[in-house]
């Protein structure tokens, strides 16, 4: 069982780059969500001062 453990475990690199790549999306999609919320209302004024 320990042998099938190790085996799965994948390198400490990819681990790293994983978690790299994970937290860059995160951010990615909380600068896009934010982007989003503020546009949205500038949309909503826009359209009622038209």
């Amino acid at each position: 069982m320990k042998d099938f453990i190790k085996q799965l475990k994948p390198h400490p690199v990819a681990i790293v780059g994983a978690l790299i790549l994970l937290a860059g999306v995160i951010m990615y999609s909380v600068t896009v969500k934010k982007n989003v919320e503020v546009q949205i209302p500038d949309y909503f004024i826009f359209k009622a001062t038209d």
